[in-house]
């Protein structure tokens, strides 16, 4: 669940094609667990090309016409654009194909799942994040990992086998808003946001609600080092997704900084409730075989209603496996296309 280095742009092969009805210039063709609208008959099955993942800033020389004719956009000092999720024909598209052929690659191997992210000069595209304070204490703390997980899209092998092994996932929604993270080391307490640690401050959201919520009090009362990582929510967050009139916390790990390593996730579950701290909407624990036949069944069940608001669409859903500690996100196509 650590954060990971994300293939931005890699060497793929083509798995599937198929056709959109009432499109005759264009085509779906699958990635991985990837679906992409392109122009029909440029690729074939098992072809090696160069797929892009969607949130990839994209340099306008590799791929002008991304820009529509329009003046580019900047990022980071970079021309280009963003790649998002859309919709074609009603067939969702989420990211870019190239052919190899459109440009040299010197000194790499054209084999499948090779990265080729630094070598295009692709950039992950990042929303600012919201309440960056002025006082800010520094850097995100070393001792505790952020967290993320891979997207099941990238996954299609593992996937293959999770279905089939028996393995017990622990299935929590994904809350849209904004990352925090409380800890307790020894003497030394802390609040982070993504990226940096926070001096104390009664005006900032984040500490605001580390005071709300009792964290650091909770956190001694354990007499161990720990970190509760999780997301706030709310009333100017990620624009309100849904519709509060505060802001809230909502716990989705618990890292043990002695031992360097997360609880297992049934362990966090329990812990937070016994200490009385929210956490995200836990839906159960479940074998994905008995549940979802192949990758999109379960793709398609992240799109829905959220448990915070039901009236809200729903971000996604976080698995997570009960003894390995390994995981993943669904992120629903309704929301990314409702976020842009």
């Amino acid at each position: 669940m650590t954060e990971t280095f994300r293939k931005l742009a890699s060497i793929q092969r083509i798995a599937e094609v198929k056709d959109i009805p009432d499109a005759d210039l264009i085509q779906a063709y699958r990635v991985g667990g990837w679906w992409i609208v392109s122009k029909k008959g440029e690729f074939a099955v098992n072809e090696l090309v160069t797929y892009l993942e969607i949130d990839s800033f994209v340099p306008t020389e590799l791929a002008p016409f991304l820009s529509k004719g329009k003046e580019p956009r900047e990022y980071m000092g970079i021309k280009g654009e963003r790649l998002r999720t859309i919709r074609l024909k009603k067939q969702i598209s989420q990211g870019l194909i190239l052919p190899l052929s459109e440009y040299i690659l010197d000194n790499v191997e054209l084999i499948e799942g090779h990265d080729v992210t630094e070598i295009l000069g692709v950039i992950k595209w990042e929303a600012p994040e919201e309440f960056i304070p002025a006082n800010a204490k520094g850097n995100f703390p070393s001792f505790i990992p952020k967290t993320d997980q891979q997207r099941v899209q990238n996954l299609s092998l593992e996937f293959s086998q999770w279905l089939t092994d028996g393995s017990v996932w622990q299935k929590t929604e994904k809350i849209d808003g904004s990352s925090m993270t409380v800890f307790v080391n020894g003497d030394n307490s802390g609040v982070c946001s993504r990226n940096l640690e926070l001096l104390e401050d009664e005006n900032n959201t984040y500490w605001k609600l580390t005071k709300k919520y009792k964290l650091i009090e909770t956190l001694r009362s354990t007499g161990r080092n720990l970190a509760f990582q999780g997301e706030i929510y709310g009333m100017g967050i990620n624009g309100n997704l849904y519709s509060l009139d505060d802001h809230r916390f909502a716990l989705y790990a618990i890292y043990d900084i002695d031992a360097q390593c997360y609880l297992p996730p049934d362990q966090a579950y329990r812990t937070a409730l016994v200490l009385g701290v929210p956490h995200v909407p836990h839906l159960g624990n479940m074998c994905l075989g008995e549940f979802y036949g192949t990758m999109q069944e379960l793709i398609d069940d992240a799109d829905g209603m959220s448990c915070v608001n039901t009236k809200a669409i729903r971000e996604g859903y976080v698995y997570k496996n009960l003894e390995t500690g390994e995981s993943f996100k669904v992120i629903g196509a309704g929301f990314l296309i409702k976020k842009g």
